[in-house]
């Protein structure tokens, strides 16, 4: 069984060995695929640099603390320093959440449709895959 989110909470893997927990097995033949990313996975935006770590502080960096505040208030641009931004320890390049943003390609997305292609019985809940649609329909 694969069981694919677009959740970016890394909930659904709790979820996953929690369910697997209480029912007292394992399914080793599972597997979960976070389309667009984890939001506390950090990663450095070189595409030669493969720096990748856990970080579930929010904000990543003291230079955002506030700035939802700012966007509420109506300024949706609030200025943060490029220096005091989080950057790559192994190449000084900014790191950025490990998220699918807007105009990017879904994660692993080749194997998602592959894995559609040969599925017997495919579920699609909670969402109205609008987005994704008008993402590849885009030329």
């Amino acid at each position: 069984m694969v069981h694919i989110t677009q959740n970016v909470d890394g909930l659904c893997s709790k979820a996953i060995a929690e369910v697997e927990s209480q029912i007292g097995e394992s399914s080793s033949d599972s597997e979960l695929i976070e389309m667009h990313g984890r939001l506390f996975d950090v990663v450095c935006t070189a595409h030669d640099c493969d720096y990748h770590e856990y970080k579930p502080e929010s904000p990543i960096c003291p230079a955002l603390a506030g700035t939802e505040l700012t966007v509420a208030e109506g300024d949706l641009e609030p200025v943060v320093r490029r220096a005091d931004l989080p950057h790559c320890p192994k190449c000084g390049q900014l790191l950025r959440p490990d998220v699918v943003w807007f105009g990017e390609r879904p994660k692993r997305i080749h194997k998602i449709f592959d894995i559609a292609d040969q599925a017997d019985l495919c579920l699609i809940i909670g969402t109205s895959a609008l987005v994704f649609t008008l993402f590849f329909s885009i030329k």
